[in-house]
């Protein structure tokens, strides 16, 4: 039996830039399904590795059929293949600059010598170790040490469609082709620098970012964690993006807490629940969740602070604290003086009798 088709299969406007479904986005030969499907699933071909799947021809026309489809993922794979072509030709052409020369140069001494030490001056160590894995492979030249930033930059434009949700087709397509054929972005996607490297996977971290809030699924969080270690491998300023981050973090705080109508921001509405949190009742939310003893300790030097703060001398005068069964001050064991009731001369106690000195339930007057 034919299985059902997805309707968006069949609908020539359906959004490319809306997220796929689990089946869909975890197999992506779940929308080859159409009319040539076989009526018996004993008719289909078996797969060469004998998963039973469809063979590898199959899947690739799947892939294809897919891209065909959405217009939007067809146009930032061209724009992608054509960012890594002006990256790519003539990559090893231009002789090295001093600061790409000094990078190198360290890059092939560990290749060569089988050791590496950081060294700030030149950051890292992403550049060396892939630049001394790519040796062997494509030898030590000009192109070599060049090609792992021309192959981020490359893939740059792909990061865009992280951004699909938040952007009409059309932007998506416009800030795809912003970053495969910007002046600065291409000069350096050719140049071998960190700098390409940082801001290409800390961009693609936010973008992950972005993606986690709109579907809310913990993998995009592994891509997050992933690529910000990328980013602090390459350049040490990687912490400065996050800074950033948290910058814009407040003001998009500000802007969720703020009410419609009001001319109350944001920022006034958290210094409102910071008062909220400073009148708690915390000596009976201790009395409640705190350990039993150390907890009356900690709630005496709490209570003994807020009596001082209105004027009580002690703890009697004050309406805010209960009589708590250890002294406000001290090392917690009342002495004579504090135990027979009389006021000391030091800063404000609690009076204890014998019986709450030795642990005893404490006296109410």
């Amino acid at each position: 039996m034919t299985p059902p088709s997805n309707d968006s299969d069949h609908d020539p406007t359906a959004d490319a830039g809306e997220a796929p479904d689990d089946a869909t986005e975890n197999n992506p030969s779940a929308d080859a399904t159409d009319s040539n499907t076989p009526a018996d699933d004993t008719a289909r071909p078996a797969s060469a590795d004998g998963t039973g799947g469809p063979p590898p021809d199959d899947r690739q026309a799947a892939v294809l059929d897919r891209v065909r489809r959405r217009p939007l993922l067809a146009a930032v794979l061209a724009l992608t293949a054509l960012a890594l072509a002006l990256r790519l030709v003539s990559l090893g052409s231009r002789a090295a600059h001093w600061d790409e020369a000094r990078v190198a140069y360290w890059a092939l001494y560990t290749h060569e010598q089988g050791s590496f030490a950081y060294r700030h001056i030149i950051h890292g160590p992403f550049v060396q170790h892939t630049s001394r894995w790519l040796f062997p492979l494509f030898g030590a030249s000009d192109f070599t040490v060049r090609l792992p930033v021309a192959i981020v930059g490359g893939l740059l434009p792909l990061s865009a469609l992280l951004f699909r949700k938040r952007l009409r087709r059309i932007e998506v397509g416009v800030l795809a082709a912003f970053l495969a054929f910007n002046p600065v972005f291409l000069y350096y996607s050719r140049f071998m620098r960190s700098d390409v490297l940082v801001g290409a996977f800390m961009f693609t971290a936010l973008g992950l970012g972005v993606r986690f809030l709109d579907t809310r699924r913990p993998r995009y969080l592994y891509g997050i964690a992933a690529f910000v270690t990328l980013a602090i491998a390459s350049k040490e300023n990687a912490i400065l993006y996050l800074v950033t981050w948290g910058g814009a973090l407040v003001l998009l705080a500000d802007r969720a807490l703020d009410s419609p109508g009001s001319d109350r921001t944001g920022v006034d509405r958290l210094r409102t629940a910071a008062g909220h949190v400073r009148a708690v009742d915390y000596p009976a939310v201790g009395r409640r969740y705190l350990p039993h003893v150390s907890g009356r300790r900690r709630l005496a030097l709490r209570c003994s602070s807020l009596c001082s703060r209105r004027g009580a001398r002690d703890w009697r005068e004050c309406s805010i604290c209960p009589p708590h069964p250890t002294p406000c001050r001290g090392s917690g064991r009342p002495s004579p003086r504090q135990a027979s009731g009389r006021r000391s001369s030091g800063p404000p106690s609690i009076s204890l009798s014998p019986s709450t000195a030795r642990g005893g339930p404490p006296r109410r007057s």
